[in-house]
């Protein structure tokens, strides 16, 4: 059992994960080994992401006085842990579903980005997003295409008059040594 002042510690860490969090995801853990939870603590750090067990009642706590509101009973119902995303939040998902897939646990109960609450059904919508890189290459290739295509509209004519002129040039040069 915690004391109060050890309550008060953890509640002000929560606080500070809340607040420095691009998005939070929350997880059932029931079932999970304590060596599955720590491979999945650990796969997570790849991302700098921080994988926490605590109470539910801390975690509204920090919720509520972070600006986060109360977080919805249905997700706080049962063993929580709790996955703070500094960044690179669709690679952290992945990882996430990935451990899903090959442990079949934890459950993802739903989670905040920014400060939106999202469903399971929400969260699992963006594990399956496209990496960051391949958006952003995706993005630049859109981009490119048009401007690719209108450097060619606009070379056809010139590459025209070269073979012309290459034609004109050749048959002056066969008339002149005949």
């Amino acid at each position: 059992m915690l004391t109060l002042q050890e309550k008060k510690q953890l509640l002000q860490k929560l606080k500070e994960n809340f607040s420095n969090a691009e998005a939070i995801i929350f997880t059932n853990f029931a079932h999970l080994s304590t060596a599955e939870q720590q491979e999945l603590r650990r796969q997570l750090q790849e991302f700098d992401a921080l994988y926490t067990v605590t109470k539910n009642t801390l975690l509204n706590l920090a919720a509520e006085q972070t600006n986060y509101g109360t977080i919805a009973p249905e997700i706080l119902a049962g063993p929580t842990a709790v996955i703070f995303s500094r960044h690179q939040t669709i690679a952290i998902l992945k990882k996430l579903t990935q451990f899903i897939k090959e442990y079949e646990k934890p459950e993802i109960k739903g989670g905040f980005w920014g400060k939106r609450l999202l469903s399971a059904a929400q969260i699992n919508k963006i594990a399956h997003l496209p990496s960051e890189e391949i958006i952003k290459a995706q993005v630049i290739s859109a981009i490119q295409a048009p401007l690719r295509n209108s450097l060619y509209i606009l070379q056809a004519p010139l590459y025209q008059l070269a073979s012309l002129l290459k034609i004109i040039a050749e048959e002056k040069g066969g008339e002149n040594n005949e």
